[in-house]
């Protein structure tokens, strides 16, 4: 699988994040969207919000180089458990676009939301796969 970055930027959100994050409503976000590719072809689009306040400094790593949880890792908080949640949703034309499709066609979404040791949330993330390109295997 071949991973290309769509953008990266450092954002404000809303009430949800601040309280889902502990966080306060004007604390920034770094916001990371990724393009998976299987042979040159896009099947899913990644979308990670992380709470800047949590990591300082993380705009400046390299995560074409460093996954997102090893970035977490160098900073002081290893990722120790995740929450998440397997569904389907129509998508809007700018993601359709990228996984060359039609907007409103339907997706694989799995949203979750990931914790370090402490039980603090440090990254919530949401991905669509195309439903054609496979699925998802769960080990218990």
């Amino acid at each position: 699988i071949a991973q290309c970055l769509v953008g990266s930027e450092m954002c404000i959100r809303d009430r949800y994040y601040a309280d889902l994050f502990g966080i306060a409503e004007d604390d920034l976000l770094y916001s990371v969207r990724r393009l998976n590719c299987i042979d040159g072809e896009p099947v899913s689009i990644e979308m990670t919000l992380i709470p800047c306040l949590l990591f300082p400094g993380i705009e400046d790593v390299d995560i074409s180089v460093f996954s997102l949880f090893e970035t977490y890792d160098m900073l002081g908080r290893k990722p120790d458990q995740s929450v998440e949640k397997l569904d389907i949703e129509a998508l809007g034309a700018r993601d359709a676009s990228l996984l060359n499709l039609e907007p409103g066609d339907l997706a694989l979404v799995l949203e979750g939301l990931t914790y370090d040791s402490s039980g603090q949330a440090i990254e919530h993330a949401k991905s669509f796969t195309r439903g054609d390109a496979g699925g998802y295997t769960y080990n218990y």
